[in-house]
């Protein structure tokens, strides 16, 4: 089925057909990019990575939000933020870069 997003009876015209791509009408003319295919699977590096992700974003949540005011601007962060945690937990378990 196809799905419109924009019209096809202006200048350019662009939308998706099903799974298989997307189509746009370009100024040299109509175009279709083919919808990229996934590799089959997740390989057991994969499958580590996103378990010890996991884990570190379980470990992150566990740090209670510290309050802070700036100006009239109120809200909660957890310090380390996110990205230091990260590269941190990477430092402290090396089994997570194999």
């Amino acid at each position: 089925m196809v799905r419109v997003v924009q019209p096809l009876f202006a200048d350019t015209a662009r939308g998706r057909i099903g799974t298989i791509g997307t189509f746009r009408m370009s100024p040299s003319g109509p175009q279709f990019i083919e919808q990229a295919k996934g590799s089959g699977g997740n390989t057991a590096a994969q499958q580590a990575l996103r378990r010890c992700f996991a884990e570190a974003k379980a470990a992150h949540a566990l740090i209670p939000p510290i309050p802070w005011v700036v100006g009239t601007r109120k809200g909660r962060a957890r310090t380390p933020r996110w990205p230091e945690f990260w590269r941190q937990w990477l430092l402290d378990h090396p089994e997570c870069q194999e």
